[in-house]
């Protein structure tokens, strides 16, 4: 009995051991098989579809200029067409005599070496060289300023014969400009767009139209091109209107009942002559959401905490809201191009800045899952307080003046046109067979991939 007591032992343990291994066993495969689907599942579901390309490789058609890394070059004063967006495409990034190893300078070269000091003062140049190897030539067509030369040269036509130069530089503009005739941009937004829409009506001499009633309609029309800028106000996500709203005199809240009572009339417009309108949509809604916010926080909780960022709870609400008002915009537009336009922070990064930046995560994040693409608007502000009107707008400046080329280049973009590297490769005339939906499909697949850096 004695004897037979250890053996029983060793033959519990032995089978212990065996049942956890295999348990274990179990367990991993379970496990495995589980994160394998998993992951088939994100791949194939969760994924939109224009991020599956059968390449990486980034067409040179594709690299949207105002994505990537660049200089703005400021004009010192008036015009504001000048300020203009230089990409530092791959040819750049070395130099023309690739990188620099003083060591291997002459003494002449080293003269030129930064940074300066008392003995060395090389020549600060402020503009940008046009005269090296690399160039820095690839600049980005400017729409705007061809815009308003064209406007210009318009209002001087008097009936008098045209003369040669004349007749070139009109024949020039109307070759330039022709794509811009009958087009239609929409956008959602706040009142920080509508300035910009406004101040590029200005700059081509002309005044926008704004609705009697604050904070729903606006519109800037060139008739020289048919064209015309429709900003429709949305007032936050909020999905109805509270108590504690601070617009008294707005009845409607929701963009569900802004569409009905407000938007629904100016469809017509917004759609243009042939009904297939509009071109292209820019949305976006965040400085209204963090007041909504912050108004409701302090409204229910006495509590009005500053300078936070969002709690999850209201970042689901956001969320799903903000799912629903990009569901609404393509229900309504069909296969239209859209672009989530980026946040702006307040002036010197005060109240609500860090609010703002963490609802504009959110935002891009519900972009990208509904496959639309971003203005980057933010980066392109940041480090400008000097250019703001008050805490949040912008003011007539050569910020103004770049989101009129971003708007317009986007727009030559969804008409079928292609620039590379600041020269026009094709216009829109060329390509008169593609749709709406080919035309910004072209390149779309490959902006989606470095949506978020």
């Amino acid at each position: 009995m004695g004897s037979s007591f250890p053996a029983a032992l060793f033959y519990w343990r032995r089978n212990f051991a065996t049942y956890i291994l295999f348990t274990f066993i179990i367990l991993f495969f379970l496990v495995f098989e589980h994160s394998s689907f998993t992951f088939r599942s994100f791949k194939t579901e969760t994924i939109p579809p224009s991020l599956q390309p059968s390449s990486l490789n980034l067409p040179p058609q594709c690299i949207d200029p105002y994505r990537i890394p660049g200089h703005l070059l400021l004009p010192p004063v008036a015009p504001y067409e000048e300020a203009r967006w230089f990409p530092f495409y791959p040819e750049h990034l070395l130099g023309h005599d690739g990188l620099r190893d003083p060591a291997n300078m002459t003494d002449e070269q080293k003269n030129f070496i930064f940074p300066p000091d008392a003995v060395n003062k090389p020549l600060l140049n402020k503009l940008i060289p046009e005269n090296v190897a690399y160039s820095w030539s690839h600049a980005l067509t400017e729409y705007m300023n061809l815009t308003r030369t064209k406007q210009n040269q318009n209002k001087n036509l008097d009936g008098d014969p045209l003369t040669g130069r004349q007749k070139k530089r009109l024949d020039f503009l109307s070759k330039h400009l022709r794509w811009l005739q009958n087009k239609r941009i929409l956008i959602f937004g706040d009142s920080v767009d509508r300035m910009m829409d406004l101040f590029l009506c200005s700059r081509l001499g002309l005044t926008g139209d704004k609705h009697p009633e604050q904070h729903t309609v606006a519109s800037c029309h060139v008739p020289d091109f048919n064209f015309t800028i429709t900003h429709w106000h949305v007032a936050s996500m909020a999905h109805e209107r509270k108590e504690w709203w601070w617009r008294e005199n707005m009845e409607y809240v929701s963009f569900e009942d802004r569409q009905k009572h407000i938007f629904q009339q100016e469809v017509d417009l917004v759609k243009g002559i042939d009904g297939r309108g509009p071109d292209l949509i820019i949305f976006q809604s965040l400085l209204w959401d963090a007041l909504m916010f912050e108004l409701s926080q302090e409204s229910a909780y006495g509590d009005n905490e500053k300078n936070r960022l969002p709690y999850f709870s209201e970042l689901e609400y956001f969320r799903d809201r903000f799912h629903l008002f990009i569901r609404y915009i393509k229900d309504l537009f069909n296969d239209t191009p859209m672009l989530y336009r980026s946040a702006i922070p307040r002036r010197g990064e005060s109240k609500n800045s860090l609010y703002v930046t963490g609802l504009d995560r959110m935002a891009r994040s519900v972009a990208y899952h509904n496959d639309i693409e971003v203005f980057e608007w933010w980066k392109m502000v940041v480090g400008f307080p000097n250019m703001y009107k008050d805490f949040i707008h912008i003011d007539q400046s050569p910020l103004s003046s770049l989101y009129s080329d971003m708007m317009l280049y986007y727009l030559f973009r969804a008409s079928g046109g292609l620039e590379i590297k600041g020269k026009i490769i094709a216009y829109p005339s060329d390509r008169p067979s593609m749709s709406k939906a080919t035309r910004w499909a072209e390149c779309h697949s490959y902006n989606m991939i470095n949506i978020n850096r």
